[in-house]
């Protein structure tokens, strides 16, 4: 797997994305998300991702909504 070249993001929306992953895929595609959010960035996931075990470290706002304290 590949991570992304991108500029820090603001926000990122990941519904209905990881549900096709297995566990062992989950992990390292969080990770390389998690370097892409800015500090504060915003995090959607959708209630099916059953990723939360991977967001340590992360902000809780909602069931669906995390925030990115500091740089992974």
């Amino acid at each position: 797997m590949h991570s992304l070249r991108e500029q820090p993001f603001d926000l990122v929306f990941l519904k209905n994305v990881l549900i096709y992953f297995d566990k062992e895929s989950k992990q390292p595609a969080i990770v390389n998300l998690r370097r892409l959010l800015k500090p504060g960035g915003l995090l959607v996931t959708g209630p099916a991702e059953a990723v939360s075990d991977y967001l340590t470290g992360m902000q809780r706002l909602k069931t669906w909504l995390f925030r990115e304290e500091s740089q992974s």
